[in-house]
């Protein structure tokens, strides 16, 4: 029945909601209820149809049956209004509540206390407990715009509706009060509920509930949380959906301090402050047609099985982490007991904005379930600087098609370590990173797995299982350059350098899985190949076997579409090849420029040339040790072989299948008295002679200021044993068969002839006169 027994000391009176039969319906109501008369309260059930006041002189009011304001009028023309004077005291039976709107019945409450005059919403009992009554209700008809609770306290409530404010479809205000001591949650916010909780100046305390201060039942709901004192109930001070924004709240002494996140679509901007508890992810999140910002300071810590994803499909999202280095941003596992792969990792999809979403002064640790990572990009670009990235069960960051991240920077390096498998891993050679200025340690694989056709540098390697860089094969069709790193780099399948060139710094040492090569050019598609390196720093060509063997790899291969104007190694060292292509180096129709190097160990070939477009290679001052055959020519190849040292080469130091002679004076053979005796051996048609007969080593003027004849001997060396400048490089005073720029560069006397471990049988200046060819007799 819509009833309300209204009575105040020494003002009794009775509304009846008019109706049919109002008369017979008044003498049941009145018999039905009729109140016990006391001076001390006022007792209250039933419905409230239109607009009451509950003052201080009716006070304490005593709900004994559930009663609900509303209009009789549905659809919200009309109002319904129960105002609770300042001061007032309600006491609640047991199973009662208070509830305001009824479907389309609109109905509001208006409850603004004092500091000086709480309003109080309590237990009848005389020993009050949790879940004595069951709380304050409002409904999706309440009028959100009038209804506010200012100053009040709501205690011991909770029974059925699980907490002291139930608020479903509504979004009322509740500023400085007290919520506290309900046998559930504090408020508890179902489907669409927004309500105001909180404020500046105008915080609630949450305390003492034997669950959640607040507790929102799924992501509909948007409340405005700020400023709130929230402590010492049995569970999360705040469960909320992960797109809404909290702030400015204080907790302490929760049974879980921390902010429970429910998952599901993060699709408007949304920010997650830092409140000095961390935030719990308890099931995936996608950014999506929005930005999620987290501040620095805050920790974010995930349940088992989840993740944060960004961007998904055409609905674009981007994630702006900046933390410090006073206060990073930590993404982490919520196991009492971290482990790699408690939970997913960070995931960014293709439809990342890739230019707002940054990660800076991140920790990532504990990931890799289902992603394999730390961090997971898959079409995306983010940027990576300063992070942590550590303790994933797989890779620390993962990268999938064409994921182009800028992972670094100077002054801005990551530190991915301890990882399971790989610190940086691509799945394929579509992705074009950016890696720079990395500490990379420690982690269960490679430091890093990537395209060959791509640029790392200055990153720093350090007790990895494998301290090397991976490259996956394939075509290198953009300028590149392999720098040195500090490990070697391995090459796991075929490399063909195509349209472009590849630049490998001095240093660096590149190994070779089986079955696998270098190859520069394909049939129209011209390639270059710069390899120099230095006497103190060579390029090193290998084997990747524990053990290296003669064939280990197919060697490096040079096709007719060479660039051999751009072609050129020096100081380098190619080893253990031969298989398929039978040579360390295999020209076909090439003519790079191969000087300096060393070319040994060979299945078959230290180099292998073949056609006539190998005429204009020239092999200078190279040594072709311990192979089958030092150099095979064939197809009517004729390159010009001078001034090389060929070693125990066990076939021929030379071998020319072709009927013209090829020129190959001024080598050393390994014996005194030249080839085909006790060192290495020609077949064919080529010229040996003069030949020399010491090891060549390539000796660089090292030039001074002090030059002023310009003859690169010092003024002061000369002046110090001739007494004038008038003595040249190529003069032997002393006629000790060595010159005066090896005296000069071995420390020898030049004006007295002495004991030296060297002599000049022939030498022959390079280009500009600033190199010679030297026979060092032991």
């Amino acid at each position: 029945m819509d009833l309300l027994h209204h009575m105040s000391p020494g003002n009794p009176r009775v509304l009846l909601r008019r109706g049919w039969a109002a008369a017979s319906l008044y003498l049941i109501g009145f018999l039905l209820i009729l109140p016990v008369i006391s001076s001390a309260e006022t007792l209250v059930t039933g419905n409230i149809p239109e607009n009451t006041i509950w003052t201080v002189s009716g006070s304490p009011y005593v709900v004994t049956g559930d009663v609900t304001v509303y209009h009789p009028v549905a659809g919200g023309v009309s109002i319904a209004t129960l105002t609770i004077e300042p001061g007032v005291t309600v006491r609640f039976r047991p199973n009662t509540r208070l509830a305001v709107g009824h479907y389309n019945n609109f109905g509001a409450l208006v409850a603004r206390g004092t500091p000086e005059a709480p309003i109080i919403f309590t237990s009848d009992a005389t020993t009050p407990q949790p879940g004595d009554w069951k709380g304050l209700c409002f409904d999706n008809a309440t009028d959100d715009d009038t209804t506010v609770l200012e100053h009040c306290v709501v205690e011991y409530a909770g029974k059925t509706h699980n907490a002291g404010i139930y608020c479903s479809y509504a979004s009322p205000t509740f500023r400085s009060c007290i919520i506290r001591n309900s046998s559930a949650h504090g408020i508890y916010l179902n489907s669409n509920a927004n309500p105001v909780i909180g404020g500046e100046g105008a915080g609630n305390t949450i305390t003492g509930n034997a669950a959640y201060g607040i507790y929102a039942a799924n992501t509909a709901s948007t409340p405005i949380i700020t400023h709130n004192t929230i402590s010492s109930n049995g569970s999360f001070p705040i469960r909320i959906g992960a797109d809404k924004t909290v702030s400015d709240n204080s907790f302490s002494e929760n049974n879980h301090q921390a902010i429970e996140l429910i998952g599901g679509s993060i699709s408007a901007d949304t920010s997650w402050t830092d409140q000095g508890v961390p935030y719990i992810v308890t099931s995936d999140i996608t950014v999506q047609q929005a930005s999620l910002t987290v501040a620095p300071g805050v920790t974010v810590r995930f349940r088992p099985n989840t993740r944060l994803a960004v961007g998904h499909y055409n609905n674009f999202g981007a994630l702006v982490a900046r933390g410090t280095p006073e206060a990073p941003i930590i993404f982490t596992s919520d196991a009492t007991t971290p482990q790699p792969g408690d939970w997913k990792g960070l995931c960014f999809d293709n439809a990342t904005d890739d230019d707002t979403t940054v990660l800076e002064h991140c920790v990532v640790e504990y990931a890799g379930k289902t992603h394999n990572a730390g961090i997971y990009c898959s079409y995306a670009s983010p940027t990576f600087r300063s992070c942590i990235i550590r303790n994933s069960s797989a890779h620390g960051i993962y990268l999938n098609s064409n994921a182009n991240p800028v992972i670094g920077g100077e002054g801005a390096g990551n530190t991915i370590t301890g990882n399971a498998a790989y610190g940086i891993y691509a799945a394929n050679t579509a992705s074009t990173p950016i890696i720079t200025h990395n500490t990379i340690s420690s982690n269960g694989s490679f430091p890093i797995r990537i395209g060959a056709d791509k640029t790392v540098s200055d990153n720093s390697f350090s007790e990895n299982n494998h301290q090397a860089i991976e490259l996956i094969g394939g075509s290198i069709s953009a300028d590149t350059s392999w720098t040195d790193q500090g490990v070697p780099y391995i090459v796991t399948s075929d490399i063909t350098v195509q349209q472009a060139s590849l630049t490998v710094a001095p240093g660096v040492t590149v190994r070779f899985r089986p079955n696998t090569r270098l190859a520069v050019g394909h049939y129209n598609n011209f390639g270059a190949l710069v390899a120099r390196g230095t006497p103190e720093a060579p390029i090193i060509f290998t084997s990747d076997a524990t053990t290296p063997q003669p064939g280990d790899w197919k060697g490096l291969y040079f096709d007719n579409a060479t660039n051999d104007d751009a072609t050129v190694l020096e100081h380098c060292v190619v080893e253990y090849a031969g298989k398929t292509h039978n040579a360390g180096i295999y020209c076909y129709y090439a003519s790079p420029v191969i000087k300096s190097c060393i070319l040994r160990n060979s299945s078959h070939s230290g180099i292998y040339l073949f056609g006539s477009g190998c005429d204009n290679i020239v092999l200078l001052f190279n040594t072709l040790a311990y192979n089958r055959y030092g150099v095979y020519a064939s197809g009517r190849a004729l390159p010009v072989i001078q001034n090389n040292n060929f070693i125990g080469n066990t076939l021929y130091g030379i071998y020319n299948d072709g009927a013209s002679k090829i020129n190959a004076e001024a080598n050393w053979w390994g014996d005194l008295q030249g080839p085909n005796l006790s060192g290495d051996k020609i077949h064919g048609n080529a010229e040996p002679a003069p030949w020399l007969i010491g090891i060549i080593d390539e000796i660089i003027f090292p030039g001074t200021s002090e030059d002023s004849d310009g003859d690169d001997l010092p003024d002061s060396w000369e002046n110090s044993h001739f007494g004038n400048l008038a003595p040249g490089s190529y003069d032997d005073p002393d006629n000790d068969g060595v010159p005066n720029f090896l005296e000069f560069l071995i420390g020898a006397r030049p004006d007295a002839a002495e004991a030296i471990p060297c002599r000049l049988l022939d030498f022959q200046f390079n280009g500009t006169g600033r190199t010679a060819a030297v026979t060092f007799d032991n």
